[in-house]
């Protein structure tokens, strides 16, 4: 997951907004250090975003979160 993490090009960011994260890859949240604060639900938290990874499988997921996460985008935010 380190790895995955650098390829995402991860710098330690906080808050970390992670959406709709499959399963699979929810041990991905144990690799980042411990003082991260993670947000699920950005629509609940107005803090701006610096890295953020949604995970949709339909359009219409992908764009709500977009439109959820673009206003809050900050500097070279990350956003996947």
């Amino acid at each position: 997951m380190q790895a995955l993490l650098k390829k995402l090009n991860y710098k330690n960011e906080s808050p970390v907004h992670l959406l709709f994260v499959p399963d699979e890859l929810s041990e991905l949240v144990a690799y980042l250090p411990a003082s991260t604060q993670i947000v699920t639900r950005p629509e609940n938290d107005q803090s701006s975003v610096r890295f953020a990874v949604v995970f949709a499988s339909k359009l219409d997921v992908l764009e709500s979160a977009v439109h959820t996460l673009a206003p809050l985008l900050e500097g070279d935010a990350v956003l996947w």
